[in-house]
């Protein structure tokens, strides 16, 4: 299977409280984050949103959870965060990996928007499951300006649990 499955998410704009609580929550002191006063002075001119965030508000979240919803869009608490929902083997997901591009700064007031697509998906055996489902997307989060800011490349997989009496 490969590059057939494009979703798009559109998000809110960012917020200077929003990036100051993550900041907070890191342990995140740079000026260039957090003093719009100290923004205004540099190139960038407004607040900057810190690099690693930006995937927060280029997907549609995890919360509140929605148990089924048809449209991926729209679903929270589930794979979204890195591509569709897909009818696969297995209910136990894993996130391995996420690697970042980043190509122009993200401030405040932008408007990011997000889409993606399926680059493979395929059966790979693992310890726990001999049918382990893998899944590589890639994600495009561009501004309001249509500028590419920034590119991830993700693999996930999901798994079967094992039977109990096999864990030995």
């Amino acid at each position: 299977m490969e590059g057939k499955a494009p979703w798009f998410v559109e998000v809110e704009v960012l917020v200077p409280v929003t990036i100051r609580r993550y900041c907070h929550a890191v342990d995140c002191t740079f000026p260039l984050f957090l003093d719009p006063e100290y923004a205004a002075r540099t190139s960038h001119g407004r607040v900057v949103c810190p690099p690693l965030f930006i995937g927060y508000f280029a997907t549609p979240g995890t919360w509140p959870p929605v148990d089924d919803v048809p449209d991926p869009q729209r679903a929270r608490g589930t794979f979204i965060a890195v591509g569709p929902r897909l009818p696969v083997p297995g209910d136990r997901p894993i996130n391995l990996t996420m690697e970042y591009e980043f190509f122009e700064p993200v401030r405040v007031g932008d408007r990011l928007s997000a889409s993606g697509r399926i680059v493979d998906a395929f059966l790979k055996p693992i310890r726990l499951d001999p049918e382990a489902f893998w899944r590589i997307t890639e994600r495009e989060v561009r501004n309001q300006d249509g500028k590419l800011v920034a590119k991830v490349r993700n693999t996930a997989l999901s798994y079967r649990e094992p039977d109990s009496d096999e864990d030995s």
